[in-house]
């Protein structure tokens, strides 16, 4: 895993691309993450499903808007 300085963490639309992925496949040696143990294969899989969709991050769902009140800080 060379040129690992030219790779991207999470090459959107290409797994084989991706530091994460190849982080979760153990693939590295030095890169291992969880460093506890591998994950199962089919998190794997979904990890790889989701940088192949583009890595979207979900809708957030009931989203308010920051309001001004005076907190005294």
């Amino acid at each position: 895993f060379s040129g690992a300085g030219e790779r991207a963490l999470i090459a959107r639309g290409e797994p084989d691309k991706s530091i994460l992925i190849h982080a979760v496949r153990y693939t590295v040696p030095a890169l291992r993450m969880p460093p506890s143990g591998k994950l199962p294969a089919d998190k794997i899989a979904t990890l790889e499903e989701w940088v192949k969709r583009g890595a979207p991050f979900p809708a957030e769902k009931n989203h308010t808007t920051p309001t001004t009140k005076n907190t005294g800080f």
